[in-house]
């Protein structure tokens, strides 16, 4: 990809056996917002993607207070890969000792697994579209 994906607005999680469950539609992708407070001091946060083929990709390390946009992970022609389930299972999450595992799945299985429904299909015509916001 050459630009990060469009937003449609954040995307529900739910705790999941293992971890975190987002629902992707295949034709969906998700970039990630991060911000990291300048108090409490935290441990640096590190973010790996697990690939449908089981390789993990470095994602990031945040090690000090910012605010973060990751679009996916980089690829060495300076493109990258954006996270979505045709390309990716899902997010590793480190801080310290602490980990949590996110899992990218359809919508279908999201509210099977999780009981909370399903997100609405998207909306092209929601997108965000670079106005301001009142």
């Amino acid at each position: 990809m050459d630009k990060a994906p469009r937003s449609f607005g954040a995307l529900p999680a739910a705790a999941g056996s293992g971890g975190f469950l987002v629902p992707l539609s295949d034709e969906e992708s998700v970039w990630l917002g991060i911000t990291i407070p300048t108090q409490p001091a935290l441990p640096a946060l590190s973010i790996d993607a697990l690939r449908c083929d089981g390789r993990w990709a470095p994602v990031a390390v945040l090690d000090r207070p910012q605010t973060a946009i990751i679009a996916g992970t980089v690829r060495s022609d300076g493109r990258f890969d954006a996270f979505c389930r045709a390309l990716f299972a899902g997010l590793r999450v480190v801080s310290g000792k602490q980990a949590a595992d996110v899992h990218f799945v359809d919508p279908t299985t999201y509210a099977q697994r999780t009981g909370e429904p399903a997100p609405a299909a998207i909306d092209g015509s929601a997108a965000y579209g670079g106005w301001r916001l009142p």
